[in-house]
């Protein structure tokens, strides 16, 4: 059962969300909803998508709702019921149902209904020999219910009052104002409900859901007094209060010896560890508890802790010993206890420091928790529970609670007299009269009358000692200055009652006076502060029957509770925040906080990457979000690290996670399809919600808010339809970016609601395993495999570092957004052919997503349409190097068979997708590099496997097998298709002439030709049975697998040649120099570039020969270039004569090969454009004909720019390389 959700802008998706998580991991047979389920506001309970996450409860019996007070606000009725059916609810309004003849079940209109059915009308009928379950929103007419044989009476209405002192409201109205009541034969139980009416905190009760276990117990149909069957009752057992101790003989008696030694054993651990005093009483609470547990396990009862997550996170230390202790009962007594029971131990822990009731104690946690909430979701701090800060401030809070709650403490008495002066000094409202008679505001007058007549505060002042409040010694103090923007409104009911009343005189005059007309300038300008200011008056308004005065209902609505509930607490942690966290008062924008829009100021959540909801409840935990969600880039510019803007409010993440912007256009549009939640009076900022609940304050500059609009122009209005990619806001740039840094932030402010939040690449690409690795400053080019591994810590490095800064591969040259222009100048170039390669990432953002992201199947539809305007044919890699992550972190890469069906699916896609646009297609770039950089090729992390040799070769099995089926399926898709394999190429040259050395080089030529002899031929050859059997490689392979690889060859032979290699049995014995992928023994006949390299022509025509040799398949050069560094002179020339050298006597070689009968199909030379480098993600190292304009930490206008070998190989193509002068 739950009641009073008060659906609308108090409680968006994400508390939806939170209760479908919270009751579906219940498992209920049927749910309940006794009313209030939507809180006037209809049209965004449909359009914000609660409708559809609620309809996700699930239930067998199903789900059954009344209405109540709040939902007949809603309009028509009919209407009404509509939306709930929608949400999979069934709605009984003074209707009753039979379920599966067990049960039967009513629902009542509720109680300000006129024309509501008498229970006798309702009742008729009823079979009475079936327990009867009625739904009565409001708590009344319990008395006529047990008179008609009611057997449950279910209801909510009263909230336990919300907010202390309201409960003693509740209680003197309401015969059941909370809990469980029996009255004759009939139960009543009402619920404090899941949501919010007014502002959203509560510190008199918690959230709930009630969980119901029926059935025919012993009682049923029994009334008080009647005689029972004693044999059937069993016993109660429950918790001792420490107090009686010196009943603990006869907890002997009955408590099993084992159990009070291993009780004895945790107290002595208890004491141990914790270092505190621990009351003698836990040895009579504790060991009653754990008998009691025994025998619930060994009856099948399973209890749950609704305290978990708070002790955990509130009492860490005691949670931690009460983990040890379980493992002690565990061995003591051979018993599997729940994990729950670790909060229980931790509790009594807790219990006996303090020397408390167990009721003080719980309700000190729900304290604790209800601020953290508020300080969670509604200011939108995120809290590193890890660090020292943290363990100070929940150590301040704890002693805050405990203060708050005792009733001897100013802090008490100053809170009572604001609370309990409104309800019971009623004459008070003669204020009324008198401040509209004077001109002065009547909620001032009103709360400095209800403190004059407050006895506490009289005491306070007689006492003639300062007055502490919140710990403060002065109370003026209670506002810090961070929060002061915030906090001042709140003066009226904080901090104007103990100032006037300390300094009561002159300055009591000038206060009232000052704080009168003060209020009234508040009122009259309205927005968000006169919200505040009315919030804090609106309880004595509504009571008083003075909810009509003048004017108050323009002024009074939906807008002011929501920020009503984030301020109330901002006093009570205030304080607390400033000295933790050091916060301290800036420049900055605060007002972008005072304006914020109030249907929106606890969400505005970007979720900024594919894996942003990714779930993470551990056992203790509370369950978040499961839905993942993405906002694209609201702007044109160059992403960045939140972290990096230069303002405390958004570099130090206070409003949420998020990422920002350096615009190069003066235009915002919305980064997502959903509602104009608020457009800032000065129209620098704006807040959009996404229609699946996520919300996004977009941030134009820092501190433009001192514009005041000027330069800024908004293209739509609060409460406006956007879909993403609508024109928000455009602004004048060059303005604006004179006097103030133009950085624009987009921040989740509900980031709470998401395990993470990601920024991800353009398009809605997915992290990728190129992602991951970092430029380095200095490298050791003889020592690639040491630059190129990759570990676990590299891995959660990156992952943690969302800029693009350090890591070049994630900004590239913006081909995404420059594609049109490089291909014009591929064009102009002359190109017939233009290889590149479809990101798999940006189609399949995870690898394992049900559906493909159209936004990155529409970019290569536009990359394909383009190049056929030039009639360049595209050549198309599957897989080059850019795995998704998220296949990595789940199955270490290709190293799980699981990967080769995501694979297969990702490529059937496009294939599907592009079968009229591309016809040449390559499976995987460079598949040896899955054995020689295993990360790079196979996306394995090597210290998640115990032999990373082992791990390799299965990841190159599994992908030989994905190629096969790919290839397979490409010719079902289209005939006409062709399909390669490409190798990077690796010419083995031996040492010496030793038989040793040539016999080493042969083995290394085998060990590289091995890839393309199982693509071409179909099956491993028979060196490789030996080679792993010496090296402990034992591959696993499927029935299946021979045949797949035997019946789906490739069509032709792709490879990259770039250098010759040298071999030796004993390669120590010879100097070192680099090369593409690994390292190599140096070759003395040939020259070397910077980086190692050693430059090898023939080697080319070499490797022709052999491969067409040796497979009798067409060939085709697709990569082939020169690595070097470029000087761009004076005038923008560059002088690449030593590039031209290169493809010359490559190109030369070729021609030769083609003249000793080699089927050679074409060449692509390696990059035409400058590019970052695979190995060592160095922009310097160029090989392109255009040069880019980007050096290697990513500074640079990104512009192309024509080298000298840019006009010699537009020569070369024009004649088909008859002209290499």
């Amino acid at each position: 059962m739950a009641a009073d959700m008060h659906f609308g802008l108090l409680s968006g998706p994400g508390h939806a969300k939170r209760m479908v998580e919270e009751i579906n991991a219940l498992k209920p047979d049927l749910v309940l909803y006794p009313g209030d389920i939507i809180d006037d506001n209809l049209d965004m309970y449909l359009k914000s998508g609660i409708a559809d996450i609620i309809s996700g409860i699930q239930a067998p019996y199903g789900v059954y709702a009344s209405l109540g007070n709040h939902d007949k606000y809603n309009g028509p009725i009919e209407d009404l019921i509509a939306a709930l059916e929608k949400s999979n609810m069934q709605v009984l309004y003074d209707d009753k149902i039979t379920l599966d003849d067990k049960i039967t079940l009513i629902g009542r209109k509720d109680r300000t209904e006129k024309d509501r059915a008498e229970v006798a009308t309702l009742m008729q009928d009823t079979d009475l020999s079936k327990p009867v379950l009625m739904m009565d929103h409001q708590p009344y007419d319990l008395d006529i219910a047990e008179q008609n044989h009611v057997d449950l009476v279910v209801s909510g209405h009263t909230h336990r009052g919300q907010i202390a002192p309201a409960q003693f409201i509740t209680k003197a109205i309401y015969e059941n104002d909370w809990g469980y009541l029996q009255k004759g034969s009939m139960h009543s139980i009402v619920t404090s409900g899941y949501g919010f009416w007014g502002p959203p905190i509560r510190t008199s009760s918690r959230s709930e859901i009630e969980l119901l276990i029926l059935g025919r117990g012993i009682g049923f149909k029994f009334k008080a007094g009647d005689e029972i069957d004693e044999e059937r009752i069993e016993k109660v057992f429950r918790l001792q209060d420490a107090s009686i101790y010196e009943k603990f003989k006869s907890i002997v008696t009955e408590v099993p010896i084992e159990i009070l030694q291993a009780t004895d054993d945790i107290v002595t651990l208890a004491r141990t560890q914790l270092n505190k005093t621990i009351s003698d009483g836990i040895y009579v609470s504790l060991s009653d508890h754990i008998h009691f547990a025994v025998q619930r396990l060994e009856k099948g009862m399973i209890t749950r802790n609704p305290l978990s997550w708070e002790v955990q996170h509130f009492y860490k230390a005691e949670f931690d010993v009460a983990r040890e202790a379980l493992t002690l009962l565990k061995e003591r007594l051979d018993v599997e206890f729940p994990k729950d029971e670790i909060c229980n131990i931790a509790l009594h822990f807790i219990n006996a420091e303090v020397n408390d009731s167990m009721n003080d104690v719980t309700h000190l946690m729900q304290l604790l928790q209800e601020i953290m909430n508020i300080i969670k979701y509604h200011f939108n701090v995120e809290l590193d529970e890890d660090s020292v800060n943290y363990f100070r401030f929940i150590t301040h809070l704890k002693y805050f609670c405990q203060r708050w709650m005792s009733a001897g403490t100013d802090t008490y008495r100053i809170l009572s007299a604001i609370g309990d002066g409104v309800f019971y000094f009623l004459p008070l409202l003669i204020a009324v009269s008198a401040a509209r008679k004077f001109g002065s505001n009547p909620f001032v007058a009103i709360a400095l009358g209800t403190a004059l007549m407050y006895p506490d505060m009289g005491a306070l002042l007689s006492s003639g000692e300062s007055v502490a409040f919140l710990g403060i010694p002065w109370v003026d103090r209670v506002i810090p200055a961070a929060l002061k923007l915030l906090l001042v409104p709140l003066i009226t009911l904080l901090v104007m009652v103990p100032v006037t009343l300390i300094a009561i005189g002159p300055l009591g005059t000038f206060v009232g006076s000052g704080l009168s007309g003060g209020i009234n300038w508040l009122l009259n300008e309205g927005g968000l502060i006169a919200g505040i200011v009315l919030g804090g008056a609106m309880a004595l308004i509504i009571m008083t029957g003075n909810g009509g005065l003048p004017g108050l209902p323009s002024l009074i609505g939906q807008t002011f509770w929501y920020s009503l509930g984030g301020m109330i607490l901002a006093f009570v942690v205030g304080a607390i925040m400033s000295t933790v966290f050091g916060i301290k008062e800036e420049e900055g924008d605060a007002e972008s906080l005072a304006q914020f829009s109030p249907g929106a100021s606890t969400a505005p959540a970007a979720a900024l990457s594919s894996n942003a909801a990714t779930v993470n409840v551990d056992d203790m935990g509370a369950p978040t979000p499961t839905s993942d969600a993405v906002a694209v880039a609201p702007m044109t510019g160059k992403a960045i690290a939140l972290k990096e803007v230069n303002d405390p409010t958004f570099g130090d993440e206070l409003m949420g996670k998020g990422v920002a912007f350096v615009p190069t256009v003066g235009e915002l549009v919305s980064p997502v399809t959903g509602t104009i939640m608020n457009v800032f009076k000065t129209k620098h900022a704006i807040v959009v919600r996404s229609d699946s609940g996520m919300e996004l304050l977009i941030h134009v500059g820092i501190n433009t808010v001192k514009l005041r609009g000027q330069y800024f122009e908004a293209h739509v209005a609060t409460g406006a339809r956007v879909q993403a990619g609508d024109r928000l806001l455009t602004f004048e740039l060059d303005q604006i970016a004179k006097e103030y840094d133009i950085t624009t932030a987009m921040v989740v402010t509900n980031t709470a609601d998401y395990k993470q939040i990601l920024p991800v690449k353009l398009g809605g690409k997915g992290w990728s395993t190129a992602d991951m690795v970092p430029y380095f400053e200095k490298k050791d080019y003889t020592n690639l495999r040491e630059l190129m591994h990759v570990t676990s810590a590299t891995v959660e490095k990156a992952m943690a570092h969302h800029s693009a800064k350090g890591y070049p591969k994630r900004y590239g040259i913006d081909f995404y957004h420059r594609f049109k222009e490089d291909i014009a100048l591929f064009a102009e170039l002359g190109f017939k052919t233009f290889r590149l390669s479809i990101n798999w990432p940006r189609i399949f953002p995870n690898g394992y997503d049900a559906e493909p992201n159209e936004e990155g199947l529409r970019f290569y539809d536009e990359v394909f349409d383009e190049l056929r305007k030039y009639n360049i044919e595209p050549l198309v890699t599957l897989s080059h190097y850019e795995m998704p992550m998220s296949l990595v972190l789940k199955y270490n890469g290709w190293a799980g068979r699981e990967v080769i069906g995501h694979f297969v699916r990702y490529a059937e896609t496009v294939m599907n997708r592009y079968k009229e646009k591309v016809k040449y297609w390559l499976t995987f770039n460079e598949i040896n590099t899955t054995i020689i950089e295993p990360f790079t090729g196979g996306g394995i992390i090597e210290d998640r496997v115990d032999n990373v040799l082992q791990a390799s070769y299965q990841a190159l099995h599994h992908q030989f097998v994905a190629s096969s089926l790919v290839t397979q399926k490409a010719r079902q898709i289209n005939p006409e298709f062709q399909i390669g394999c490409m190798l990077a190429r690796m010419i083995h040259y031996p040492a010496t002439s030793k038989p040793e050395d040539v016999l080493q080089a042969q083995i290394d030529n085998q060990l590289n030709l091995l890839h393309t002899d199982v693509q071409v031929r179909g099956s491993y050859p028979t060196f490789m049975a030996r080679y792993w059997a010496e090296h402990g490689i034992s591959i696993a392979m499927e029935p299946e697998d021979e045949a797949i690889l035997k019946e789906h060859t490739v069509d032709f032979i792709s490879f990259s040649y770039y250098t010759s290699l040298v071999s030796a049995v004993n390669p120590e014995e010879y100097g070192v120099t680099g090369g593409n992928l690994y390292s190599t023994i140096k070759n003395p006949n040939l020259e070397r570039t910077e980086w190692g390299w050693q430059l090898d022509p023939i080697g080319l025509r070499v490797a022709l020969k052999e491969l067409y040799d040796r497979y009798q398949l067409p060939l085709f050069v697709v990569e082939n270039g020169l690595g070097a560094k470029d000087t761009v002179e004076a005038d923008g020339s560059i002088h690449d004569d030593y590039r031209i050298d290169y493809l010359r006597k490559h190109i030369t070689q070729m021609k030769e090969a083609v003249m000793d009968g080699v089927d050679l199909m074409g060449y692509t030379n390696w990059g035409a454009i400058d590019i970052i480098s695979a190995s060592t993600s160095e922009m310097s190292k160029r090989y392109g004909v255009i040069y880019v304009d980007q050096d290697d930490n990513g500074q640079g206008t990104l512009n192309r720019y024509k080298k000298k070998s840019f006009g010699w190989y537009q020569n070369v193509i024009a004649t088909n390389g008859e002209d290499l002068g």
